[in-house]
């Protein structure tokens, strides 16, 4: 039994009722993933696999979510531990204080799948550990003796009490075991702090704080949680400038943007996203009041970046620096997001400033804002990239040079995806291409075709080496069937969508405007029902017992007891295909009920029906073969007469 059906048996209270009735799931997927309402429903571009399409519905009606693509859903619970690597108990306490709600006392210890290089620490201690880490930097920014620089620096960069608290600014003193002596006075494990980075260990066993003396940025998650620390240094002379926590199963780089948990609702609000360099960037701009502004975490962004971006928000503006590292890293930035169905904007500050030099400057929020507005079109930006660096190297219209370095543009456009954008968008990079090589856009046509199936047949090739199948991101969660259903299982739909219409019955026999099925009918038909996959059959058979004990079980119930992952996600497509096709309404859930009823009890009697006839033919087939043992195979032959 793994880790998450531990945790689901060991619970024998009502607190994860308690919790799921508190919770919101529009509201909790919202926060992390752009909704669009779709009727009664919302859709979004499903977390849980590289959608480019809307395919997630989240249905309120029910508080289920299912993705028609890859197959994810369930309820809350399911959503949180999915996105957010979790186990049920860890799901369960997040959800609780989300909610308000204070959880039965539980005296066990998280199971955890996940391993770390300290063994015996899971997600749970590190998490702790940092929250602890937490609370012991903010106090030394406030200390008398330990803080006066940290809190100097704070004042000279005009980072105002609010900002401070806001983003949960602290400090770590020039001491090589402040927080060890700390944590150890406390009581902590200091392996749970080792295995966080927050320690590292000397060869003798002995530990040594890993931030010192530095200002400490807490870098969150979208739950708000401190899951690492950036630390930049009080000591000019110090090194390096800027120093993070190491990637742990909390943490990962490339996934992981400084400001989102602050900037969540800016966010929702504007459907767009400013991303710039730096910590004290995002701190300077949310300051000015510029929300929606978050920031890279020191390394380049990458397609983990663009993706989480893209569920949340429409437009996106990268925001540089003048300087040549701010040059170089926009160009990288143009390639991760070249592909990405997002309107994608490039601005570069001139003159050397950062976003902290601009606001501070004479015009303020109002140039920023400007510039903002005047960004580069990514596919623009881009070509005029490219055209400054052919101009730089004085390479004329036609030379070898030139075209050489139009063709490596090319083929690059090809491995990020040009094949990929709409057409508009590919025709436009084509006739930018053909212009500034002075060919015939057909030329560059041809030159495309020939990269990608040098792309294609190199893929190819990988692939038959592979062996970690890393890239079959939906084979791991088949999604349930979409094509047409039997009327068996939109019977069991309905009752999962409401249970009591099993209850409102006539008794058998009639045949009425007013006909429902009997509860003995219901039974039957999701007994005798043979199709599907063995998670409906399995709910089927729960579904029918229930039924022949007089009693019912909706698809939230369902979900908060069953173990079974595949049963899971067959419930949640299921119930959320019914709820499409009645949008939600009470009285074409009941006709449908009703008319699949029937075509249940049609279909029982055409089987009825069909076996009678058989057993007809076999007896006919019976006396034509007792005949012809009799009287031979010659039907005109005349019988002869007995001999005596």
């Amino acid at each position: 039994m793994d880790g998450t059906r531990q945790q689901q048996t060991r619970i024998t209270n009502d607190d994860p009722a308690r919790v799921l009735d508190a919770t919101d799931i529009v509201r909790l997927i919202g926060d992390v993933v752009q909704l669009k309402p779709k009727g009664r429903e919302h859709v979004c571009l499903c977390p849980f696999h590289d959608d480019r399409n809307p395919s997630m519905y989240v249905v309120p009606n029910k508080q289920i979510f299912y993705c028609f693509v890859c197959g994810a859903g369930g309820n809350a619970f399911e959503f949180v531990k999915r996105y957010h690597n979790m186990n049920f108990r860890e799901a369960l306490e997040m959800l609780a204080e989300r909610a308000g709600i204070t959880l039965t006392p539980w005296q066990g210890k998280s199971q955890s799948t996940d391993t770390t290089e300290t063994p015996g620490v899971d997600r749970a201690d590190i998490a702790h550990a940092n929250q602890q880490a937490l609370t012991f930097f903010r106090g030394i920014l406030n200390h008398k003796e330990h803080g006066t620089t940290a809190r100097n620096i704070i004042e000279n960069r005009g980072i105002s009490s609010e900002m401070v608290e806001t983003f949960l600014i602290g400090a770590a003193p020039d001491k090589f075991d402040g927080l060890e002596q700390w944590a150890k006075k406390k009581g902590h494990d200091l392996s749970h702090f080792e295995a966080a980075g927050l320690l590292k260990c000397r060869e003798d066993g002995s530990h040594y704080d890993a931030l010192r003396h530095r200002l400490i940025f807490p870098i969150l998650d979208q739950m708000g949680r401190a899951i690492a620390f950036g630390g930049r240094i009080l000591n000019p002379d110090d090194v390096p400038k800027y120093l993070n926590s190491p990637e742990t199963p909390l943490f990962a780089k490339g996934s992981t943007l400084y400001g989102l948990w602050q900037a969540r609702t800016a966010l929702r609000d504007t459907r767009h996203a400013i991303v710039t360099e730096g910590y004290t960037d995002v701190i300077a701009c949310h300051q000015a009041g510029i929300c929606n502004v978050v920031a890279s975490l020191g390394t380049a962004l990458t397609q983990r970046h663009a993706q989480v971006l893209r569920r949340m928000v429409d437009r996106v503006t990268l925001l540089f620096d003048g300087d040549e590292a701010g040059q170089r890293a926009a160009d990288r930035a143009a390639d991760v997001f070249f592909a990405e169905p997002i309107d994608v904007r490039i601005a570069v500050i001139e003159d050397g400033n950062d976003p902290d030099d601009l606001l501070k400057g004479e015009r303020g929020v109002e140039a920023f804002h400007a510039l903002i507005e005047a960004a580069d079109d990514a596919t623009a930006f881009r070509i005029t990239r490219l055209s400054q660096k052919l101009t730089a190297n004085d390479h004329a219209t036609g030379s070898m040079a030139r075209t050489q370095i139009i063709e490596q543009e090319a083929i690059r456009l090809v491995e990020l995806g040009l094949n990929t954008l709409s057409p508009m968008r590919r025709q436009t990079m084509i006739r930018h291409l053909a212009r500034l090589a002075g060919v015939d856009e057909r030329a560059v046509c041809t030159e495309i075709v020939h990269a990608e199936r040098r792309l294609r047949e190199a893929r190819a090739r990988a692939a038959q080496h592979a062996q970690d199948g890393s890239e079959a991101l939906i084979a791991d969660h088949p999604p349930v069937s979409v094509g047409p259903l039997p009327s068996a299982d939109w019977l069991l739909g309905c009752l999962l969508i409401e249970p009591k219409l099993a209850a409102e019955h006539t008794p058998e026999g009639e045949d009425n405007a007013s006909w429902a099925p009997s509860l003995a009918q219901v039974g039957d038909a999701l007994q005798k029902s043979a199709y599907g996959s063995d998670p409906l059959k399995a709910i089927r058979a729960r579904v029918a017992t229930a039924l022949t004990e007089g009693r019912g079980e909706s698809v939230s119930e369902m979900l908060l007891t069953c173990e079974d992952e595949a049963q899971r996600r067959a419930l949640t497509a299921l119930a959320t295909r019914v709820e499409l096709e009645t949008a939600g309404d009470k009285d074409r859930l009941q006709t449908l009920f009703h008319d699949v009823a029937r075509q249940c009890a049609r279909e029982k009697h055409s089987e009825h029906t069909t076996s009678r006839d058989a057993d007809a033919i076999a007896r006919q087939l019976e006396a034509i073969g007792e005949r012809h043992r009799a009287l031979g195979g010659d039907p005109l032959a005349v019988a002869r007469k007995a001999p005596g």
